[in-house]
């Protein structure tokens, strides 16, 4: 049987929809639609190698892999932890802490952003988004 793609034409709020319910950075929406509607899954490709590697800051461990967002002047940021790093998709950028990868979608260089408040990270066993902040308040 051949697989066929159609295209479609969707409005802002439903790409920021789909692109928020993503479970990786790299998950394409066609992923992302056939789960959220309870279709067979068809690509289980891994896009991270080491799974058991990560970042860690202040006493907070983040697997590779795990999906990050937040939120500036209404619009959606999307970001995840790759290779030890924080990867944000709109400056399509690495970064070492999360404040510099939150304080990289500013207007201006001068602003910077705490991003223990400014990002959530998807826990994958509870399947919720909780402010990063909230997992170093449980390591005091």
């Amino acid at each position: 049987m051949m697989k066929t793609t159609k295209l479609i034409e969707i409005d802002i709020d439903v790409y920021k929809y789909i692109i928020n319910n993503s479970n990786y950075i790299d998950e394409r929406e066609n992923q992302i639609l056939r789960r959220l509607f309870g279709l067979k899954e068809i690509d289980k490709s891994s896009l991270y190698q080491k799974e058991n590697d990560g970042i860690k800051s202040k006493g907070v461990f983040l697997k590779n892999g795990t999906k990050l967002r937040g939120n500036y002047k209404g619009e959606p940021i999307i970001a995840a932890i790759v290779n030890k790093k924080i990867f944000v998709e709109q400056v399509d950028e690495f970064f070492t802490s999360f404040s510099s990868a939150a304080s990289s979608i500013t207007d201006s260089t001068s602003s910077r952003i705490n991003g223990w408040l400014f990002w959530e990270y998807f826990d994958d066993e509870t399947k919720t988004w909780s402010v990063i902040n909230e997992l170093r308040k449980q390591k005091i």
